[in-house]
């Protein structure tokens, strides 16, 4: 009996999409018309049903005005582009890679290797069901528990209880992969979190760009690529959304996010579908390069033969009413969900709107002597330079600031050692100098963070190994770092490596450098690396379990510190910053995206002052400050005292053109523009955000101010309004 329900199911499935069909032709019917009747009702909320198939695992959730969220597409079987596997995965509900001892892979679905051989088992749980998905040919079972919440289901794969063959090596698992898909009739897009957010326009035609996938948090840095292909931006918020003919859903990756990735297609290129779905990588995978530097030179790919630490994955689906069924509504979903599950508190600086400055207080060069090579510190800004600056700006009418002192301690920027005891360079000014600069700051009501970089180093020392402690690759290797050269993107074997500290020794190393900068007098401190990388030490804990450290050292930081200021920071990071900096403002342009668009900002925005990346060190700076009036975003600034050109064809080169003495009166100038319109919103959520025309944006914010901003080099007449080229114009506010 169960192997004829399986093998009837696709008729079923026919008969909706037909049935979808004539009612396109002769009207409506009700919602639980087009549900097929081997779906029972499983569990209900005030809200939302859920209904099941309890022979095959596919499900319908119903919401309260009738509109319904499939698993997978009820018209699939009438797809003409998806052909063989393609095919059947519009009927899977996971898509599992696997690799055998001599690292084959292999792909199989749940319809095809599950359903197909009466593999799969269900079972009603409390507010949902349990599939066990069965591989029998596979030697693979995989238990997953979908169940209904107030407002959201629950998709969570029990990664303790899956079952391997003795050759059988799960590598990931897709989950969901057709949820909610839309079909080449319909309308809307994918939100994915690359950068600051990106849409994905469904059915845009680009069948022939490589599909979206990206990991969560950015690339493991315990595997350093052997090539480095492209520059670009990484997921800092572990969500994916969908806007379906003006209906949306926003999905959030609760547990296991940190091996997890966003992958998004369009209708065309697999299946007549477009969809975006979470993939969490059960294993991870190192790229090797043999006989790297010989004709024969050859990548293979090496999988970790330890499992993730993580317990489960889980991914929220939240449904949203059609009024909130934009990209703006799943930013504010998002911030609930922060605030209620993570805690998120508004910081004390949230209603300013600071100029942010990066200080570079030295770099360390290598000159030589005779033909020897040594390391020398330059300094760039002295603690006393650096106090003139903040002087001059402020004199000159900039009320509101934060400065990042980078290079600062001992030895310059580059860690030999973990700055587990800090001390001020020497050529700066020492500790009185250092002393007296916090001072004065504190004095103009300037917070100064100084700035630690607790998870790199060059050398053993301090109690800390380079080989004990450090953290290491899956062939138990030191996971050596290194700089990329710009011609050949392959590593350059001129500079020196440097390593990674193991995340299981963060907790004991912040404790030390945090008691070691209190002594110095600063109780504020500003993260270098700490809340924006997550990384594997193959030998104590994975990427998986990497996180809670970086967590527990955080918590002990916000204890102990007055302030925390992090630039780029993960999710996990935020509800312990008092200030963001670098958050980035676009996406990385990738060839299936269509748009840009300031989800992150929507997401902390009324929470957490935030600015975008240096804007001096940026190729277009007038764009830049658009983008600070598109996003809401301070300013932020990279400035030296003395003449930069002392750098000039050293690693530190990208400081050649920040001199203070060049960029003094534009910093002024556009700070003081960007001010008078932004501090009359802040503090104020987006309410909505929209592109007007190509090259033409409107943020609209909690008080209904609006700022439109023209990116093109044209004037723009819109909605009765004249937007300068290469300007903004506001509307409501204080001009």
């Amino acid at each position: 009996m169960k192997a004829e329900m399986v093998r009837r199911a696709p008729a079923v499935f026919l008969i909706v999409a037909l049935g979808i069909l004539s009612i396109l032709q002769h009207g409506q019917v009700t919602a639980e018309e087009l549900i097929p009747e081997n779906f029972s009702v499983v569990a209900q909320t005030g809200i939302n049903t859920m209904y099941a198939n309890l022979e095959t695992g596919e499900f319908v959730i119903q919401q309260d005005d009738g509109y319904l969220w499939w698993s997978n597409p009820p018209e699939r079987d009438a797809d003409r582009i998806a052909r063989g596997i393609p095919k059947m995965e519009l009927s899977a509900q996971l898509i599992v890679g696997y690799r055998d001892s001599l690292e084959r892979t292999y792909t199989v679905n749940s319809q095809t290797g599950s359903v197909n051989r009466s593999g799969v088992s269900v079972e009603p749980i409390n507010q949902g069901i349990r599939v066990i998905y069965d591989f029998p040919r596979d030697h693979i079972t995989i238990p997953v528990e979908y169940t209904l919440q107030e407002d959201f289901l629950e998709a969570r794969i029990v990664t303790d209880e899956i079952v391997e063959g003795e050759d059988s090596f799960v590598a990931s698992i897709s989950l969901l992969p057709y949820f909610g898909a839309g079909s080449q009739d319909d309308e809307g897009y994918m939100l994915v979190p690359d950068g600051s957010g990106s849409l994905i326009f469904m059915n845009n035609g680009k069948i022939f760009a490589d599909a979206y996938r990206e990991p969560v948090y950015g690339s493991d840095s315990s595997i350093a690529p052997v090539i480095q292909r492209v520059q670009k931006e990484d997921i800092r918020l572990p969500v994916f959304g969908l806007q379906k003919n003006g209906r949306g859903f926003l999905a959030v990756m609760t547990e296991g996010e940190s091996i997890g990735y966003v992958n998004a297609w369009v209708a065309g290129k697999k299946a007549g579908y477009n969809t975006v779905y979470p993939e969490f990588l059960y294993r991870q995978v190192e790229s090797l390069l043999l006989l790297e530097r010989s004709f024969w030179a050859q990548e293979v790919e090496v999988s970790a033969r330890n499992i993730s630490a993580v317990e489960a994955v889980a991914v929220r689906y939240y449904f949203l009413p059609e009024e909130q069924s934009t990209y703006v509504g799943m930013g504010h979903k998002y911030q609930s969900y922060l605030v209620e599950e993570k805690k998120l508190l508004p910081s004390e600086y949230v209603e300013s709107y600071p100029l942010y400055l990066d200080l570079y207080g030295s770099v360390d060069l290598t000159k030589s002597f005779l033909g020897v090579p040594y390391k020398s510190v330059e300094p760039l800004t002295t603690y006393d330079e650096a106090a003139e600056i903040l002087q001059t700006l402020q004199d000159s009418g900039v009320e509101e600031m934060a400065a990042r002192y980078l290079g600062w301690t001992a030895g310059g920027p580059t860690n030999e050692k973990i700055p587990v005891k800090v001390k001020p360079e020497r050529k700066l000014g020492g500790k009185q100098g250092f002393l007296d600069l916090l001072t004065f700051a504190d004095s103009l009501n300037i917070p100064i963070y100084p700035s630690l970089d607790l998870v790199q180093f060059q050398k053993s020392g301090r109690g800390i190994s380079r080989f004990f402690h450090s953290a290491q690759t899956i062939n138990r290797a030191p996971a050596y770092q290194y700089s990329y050269k710009v011609s050949t993107m392959l590593k350059d074997k001129k500079e020196k490596p440097w390593y990674l500290l193991s995340p299981v020794r963060l907790p004991e190393i912040v404790e030390k450098s945090a008691a070691s900068l209190q002594g110095l007098g600063s109780s504020k401190l500003a993260l270098e690396f700490f809340g924006s990388r997550v990384y594997s030490d193959f030998k104590t804990v994975d990427r998986g379990a990497a996180v809670e450290y970086f967590v527990e050292a955080l918590e002990y930081l916000s204890q102990e510190t007055s302030s925390i200021l992090m630039e780029t920071p993960n999710d996990y990071a935020l509800p312990y910053l008092d200030h963001a900096v670098g958050v980035p403002v676009q996406s990385s342009g990738f060839d299936i995206t269509d748009d840009s668009v300031p989800f992150y900002q929507i997401a902390i925005r009324g929470y957490l002052p935030y600015s975008t990346p240096s804007i001096n060190l940026h190729s277009d700076p007038d764009r830049m400050i658009l983008k600070a009036l598109e996003t809401g975003s301070s300013p932020l600034f990279t400035l030296v005292a003395k003449d930069p050109s002392v750098i000039k064809e050293s690693r530190y080169d990208f400081l050649y053109s920040v001199g203070f003495d060049y960029w003094e009166q534009w910093i002024i100038d556009n700070y003081k523009m960007l001010a008078e319109v932004l501090t009359q919103v802040a503090g104020e959520k987006i309410t909505d955000h929209r592109r007007l025309a190509p090259d033409v944006y409107e943020t609209t914010y909690g008080n209904g101010i609006k700022v439109i901003v023209n990116y093109g080099f044209s004037d723009r007449v819109l909605e009765g309004n004249r937007i300068p080229q290469r300007g903004f114009i506001m509307v409501g506010g204080v001009n």
